[in-house]
């Protein structure tokens, strides 16, 4: 299933047997209706990344992905790394924190 979503959490990395260094983030999803809720994304592999797809803070993300079935988050997606594609990054203008974030709505 296809996803987009705004990452606006990544945690600490945590080192894996199975993953290497893994790092799990979270986002706002928009669905097709523009309803926001709560995603997250896991486990993504940062060290393997080239040092421009590594993900940011307010970094809009579209991805492949699955359900996590070994976490019972509803909410929890596991990436098809192959698939990512990140677009520019939601930044502030003029010094006024969240300037092009505005039309983001959190409730």
């Amino acid at each position: 299933m296809r996803k987009k979503a705004v990452i606006t959490v990544k945690a600490a990395p945590n080192p894996s047997e199975r993953h290497g260094e893994k790092v799990c983030v979270a986002g706002i999803e928009f669905d097709e209706l523009g309803r926001a809720s709560w995603i997250r994304f896991c486990p993504i592999s940062f060290r393997h990344l080239q040092h421009a797809d590594r993900l940011k803070k307010w970094d809009v993300v579209t991805v492949d992905c699955v359900p996590a079935m070994q976490d019972g988050r509803v909410k929890s997606w596991k990436p098809v790394m192959a698939t990512m594609e990140t677009q520019p990054h939601l930044r502030c203008r003029a010094g006024l924190p969240g300037a092009d974030r505005t039309g983001l709505r959190f409730c």
